[in-house]
Parts: C-alpha cells; structure tokens; sequence
C-alpha cells in the first residue's frame, strides 16, 4: 500500500515536469505547484513508512517549496 502511494507520488512529479518542460503548463501555475505538494505527500508517506530518511528529508524540502511557490503563483 506504502509502495503505491509513493508510486502515485512520483507520477504527480513526473507529470508536473512533463507538463511544464513540454511548456505545457507553466512553472508560475498554481496547479503545477499542487503536482509538487501532491507528489511530496506521497513520497514522504512511502519515505517514512519505509525508513528511507534522505528521501523523507528531500521530499518535505521540496513539498515546502512547493507550497511557498502555490501561495506565490497566481
């Protein structure tokens, strides 16, 4: 089950960068920073459940970023 919401997490990663390196989307969007906060929550959760410390560390960093760059982005 943890496995899957990590998958889950790392989709919302992928499509994010997808989107916005197809400039299909823009960086500025609010939604491209909620594929970050999504995919950070999940990675986390996968991170945690499985004692895997570097990735829980690296993926609340780039949830909080992502949450900073939501509350700036239009």
């Amino acid at each position: 089950m943890f496995d899957l919401i990590g998958w889950i997490g790392a989709i919302f990663y992928i499509l994010g960068y997808g989107l916005v390196a197809t400039h299909n989307l823009s960086s500025e969007k609010k939604v491209f920073h909620f594929l970050n906060i999504i995919g950070a929550i999940g990675l986390s959760i996968a991170g945690w459940h499985n004692h895997d410390i570097p990735s829980l560390g690296l993926n609340i960093a780039w949830g909080l970023i992502a949450i900073y760059g939501f509350l700036l982005s239009r």
